[in-house]
């Protein structure tokens, strides 16, 4: 049967078939080397991007999301999510992302408070991003914290997202918005801004990102050595097709 991410572009997915094949031949002949002892980790499968102008460094930090037909951030992998966002948001995004909808890989909902007290030293930045695979952060605290733990997330092959700049998302509904009062047609429940904080967060979950590191090569993760060939194959596709349009 065949996939409904592999249709409509002969000449591409020819070519993702031949890139794909030929890993899967490479990491068979690895896994069934007897001088590799260390087979039995997970080896991350990336996208190499080299691009034809090089860019001058950026001035402030941005992650492009790019969702995947596959997410590498399965309930069955010990790749957790920590979220960094405002003191005040701790409590209420606890309550709807851990306990109401409990979304599965999300461990660490940390204030950037705790984030500056707990973590004011290179050791124990890197310590943190050993402990996850993804960073998500609120808008508002973006380039505080970016600056602090991309070149360690960098260095490990993990990720940093940015959630969307929406009011009403970023605040589960309230109405007391400073500047204008809500009408009665723009009314919604903060049960309907709770599912929908908990439908963005795990959308990011299940996403691969592009940042823009200052670098002439840039690599974007499309799976891990575990996965089927083709989830891999899919994702590859996912990536070409959408994300790369975008940059």
């Amino acid at each position: 049967m065949s996939s409904p991410f592999l249709e409509s572009n002969t000449e591409l997915n020819q070519t993702i078939d031949n890139c794909v094949n030929a890993l899967d031949k490479y990491l068979t002949k690895r896994k069934n080397s007897k001088d590799n002892l260390l087979w039995d980790e997970e080896t991350d499968i990336n996208l190499l991007i080299e691009l034809k102008v090089n860019s001058l460094k950026a001035q402030s930090f941005n992650s492009i999301r790019i969702p995947l037909a596959h997410s590498f951030r399965g309930q069955d992998t010990d790749h957790e999510v920590c979220i960094i966002t405002r003191t005040k948001d701790v409590e209420k995004w606890k309550e709807v992302l851990l306990g109401t909808y409990k979304i599965h890989n999300v461990s660490k909902i940390m204030s950037y408070k705790e984030f500056e007290s707990e973590y004011k030293t290179q050791t124990s930045r890197l310590q943190l991003c050993h402990l996850f695979d993804l960073f998500i952060l609120h808008p508002a605290i973006v380039q505080k914290v970016t600056s602090k733990i991309v070149p360690f997330l960098q260095s490990q092959n993990k990720s940093c997202a940015v959630l969307p700049l929406s009011y009403k998302l970023l605040n589960l509904g309230v109405t007391d918005h400073p500047l204008r009062a809500k009408k009665n047609s723009e009314l919604e429940s903060d049960e309907n801004y709770a599912d929908k904080l908990a439908k963005t967060i795990a959308k990011h979950r299940d996403s691969t990102f592009y940042h823009n590191y200052c670098l002439p090569q840039k690599f974007v993760k499309i799976g891990e050595s575990g996965m089927s060939m083709q989830s891999l194959k899919e994702n590859l596709y996912r990536v070409l097709q959408y994300g790369l349009c975008v940059i």
